[in-house]
């Protein structure tokens, strides 16, 4: 029956006492998120999101400007470049030596 192994007091973390099939879903207690069930946080959360895009929108046109400033971008394409050119020439390598 009620043993600590296998019983109903057992923890359902090691799978004892809790049985899947017997499991019925059921609506969350409307005292447990009352502002959100009702929808009451709704234009917050918008307002905070419409903050949230123009930090972004700001943060990326900053990250921009730096990377224009310190010439990064050439720097970038450069090391991009050789990358390509290193993984292409594997490529060919790579074929080369399956044909022979």
């Amino acid at each position: 029956g009620n043993t600590r192994a296998g019983g109903l007091y057992s923890h359902p973390a090691n799978g004892h006492g809790f049985d899947i099939n017997k499991f019925q879903p059921q609506l969350l207690n409307k005292s447990s998120f009352l502002l959100h069930y009702f929808g009451e946080c709704k234009s917050l959360k918008e307002k905070l999101m419409q903050c949230y895009l123009k930090y972004l929108a700001c943060r990326l046109e900053r990250y921009q400007k730096c990377i224009l400033f310190l010439n990064l971008y050439t720097v970038l394409k450069k090391i991009f470049n050789t990358l390509i050119g290193k993984v292409t020439e594997r490529k060919k390598e790579n074929l080369n030596t399956n044909l022979t």
